[in-house]
């Protein structure tokens, strides 16, 4: 199993083919061949399939098949499987025997489940120390809504819900009961 960087494919980013990040595909394939397992689930972001006209895609599956695996490739959202976090991936899933499908769960977790789970005692919970303008402006937003007028990726998370896709840099998300972002545990559960 494994998640090759993704931010040289990411709508989001500048999407190079040389990015050096992108050659970790290859150490991943290079890997599978030498320890040849019986199953290979890769996954990264759905601007995958489209770099380089879906050639890197392409790639990715002629290797898997090449190796000996009978291939899937699809586009899943991480919430239908038990992730509480609209998060779409696409999934390359390899396997040494004929058929198999990929089942996903019939409830969706939401950011209240997750916050269930949440130790105050562990060291990652540590509480931001935001400044009185940013906990107001938290506090003044309403679930799913933006926190800021000018960015929409921060918003204030809806507790009925899977959160929105997490990204690596910053805080992102307004707790839905507090006037704060979330901690680096809130966020690990969430992933």
């Amino acid at each position: 199993v494994g998640g090759p960087p993704c931010q040289g494919f990411s709508l989001s980013g500048k999407r190079e083919l040389d990015d050096d990040r992108n050659k970790c595909i290859i150490d991943f394939l290079d890997y599978v061949s030498f320890y040849n397992p019986d199953n290979v689930l890769m996954e990264n972001v759905s601007g995958i399939m489209s770099m380089a006209d879906g050639e890197v895609a392409e790639h990715i599956y002629e290797n898997l098949e090449r190796l000996g695996y009978n291939t899937v490739v699809g586009t899943h959202n991480a919430a239908n499987y038990g992730v509480p976090q609209l998060r779409e991936r696409v999934l390359f899933v390899g396997k040494k025997s004929d058929y198999f499908s990929i089942i996903a769960d019939e409830r969706r977790q939401t950011v209240k489940d997750v916050l269930e789970k949440v130790n105050k005692y562990h060291p990652n919970h540590k509480l931001p120390n935001h400044g009185e303008k940013v906990t107001n402006m938290i506090a003044e937003t309403e679930w799913g809504e933006p926190i800021y007028d000018s960015f929409n990726k921060n918003v204030r998370l809806n507790p009925n819900e899977p959160s929105p896709t997490l990204l690596a840099e910053g805080w992102q998300f307004g707790h839905p009961h507090e006037p704060r972002s979330l901690t680096i545990h809130e966020r690990a559960l969430l992933q």
